[in-house]
């Protein structure tokens, strides 16, 4: 699935939470951009294609936590990194960032469409069934 490299780890974690939150500043005042207008149809794809990513994370994740044995810093580590390789994935299939599926789905009338909720449901039972087949197997 996907290696764990010793040399992504070794920072102190006091360095990592300070590093972290001046990032994070600086995306709140120097990453502002305009949100993409994108269409029903693009909103109806991009949103399948977020449950598909939340749905094949899960899967990494079970599988990271249920057959390696590492520290809890280091599965936090590879999280946070499987959701920026996810995000970027995500951008360059759609052209358009995460961030821009919501503030389209108030402006086009789709929060409470039939057809993305049946995507979001359909991925639900994916991921029941999923957490179930792995419940049964460890039994």
């Amino acid at each position: 699935m996907f290696m764990v490299s010793s040399q992504e780890y070794l920072m102190d974690p006091a360095k990592r939470a300070t590093y972290e939150e001046e990032m994070a500043a600086v995306v709140a005042t120097e990453l502002v951009r305009a949100c993409a207008e994108m269409t029903r149809e693009q909103v109806m794809e991009a949103v399948s294609k977020l449950e598909q990513a939340k749905f094949e994370a899960q899967q990494k994740m079970y599988y990271l936590v249920r057959h390696q044995k590492l520290n809890p810093q280091v599965i936090n580590n590879v999280i946070k990194k499987e959701e920026l390789k996810a995000g970027d994935k995500f951008f360059l299939d759609m052209g358009f960032e995460e961030s821009d599926v919501e503030p389209n789905m108030k402006r086009l009338g789709l929060m409470d469409d039939p057809e993305i909720k049946q995507i979001i449901t359909e991925f639900e039972l994916k991921s029941k069934d999923f957490l179930e087949n792995k419940k049964k197997e460890t039994e």
